[in-house]
């Protein structure tokens, strides 16, 4: 299966402490999202295409529209 190493923006913390953390948050740079887009995400600290079902799934987490641009299509999922 295709995996990305997840890495944070290098304005992440900065983002979360000025916006708050309440789990919409963008799961890269950390910014608030709509909640609109989503990534899947592993406990071996990847991002795995959306619709796939790993084992070690931590689940789907919110990304923001300037970060989803950033990653293939198929990682990228809508609730």
């Amino acid at each position: 299966m295709e995996k990305i190493i997840h890495e944070y923006s290098k304005d992440y913390d900065k983002n979360i402490e000025t916006y708050g953390d309440d789990g919409s948050n963008c799961f890269v740079c950390g910014k608030k999202t709509n909640e609109k887009f989503w990534v899947h995400f592993t406990t071996d600290g990847n991002l795995v295409p959306f619709k796939s079902n790993p084992e070690n799934s931590q689940g789907c987490f919110p990304i923001g529209p300037s970060c989803k641009n950033k990653l293939p299509k198929e990682f990228i999922g809508k609730r």
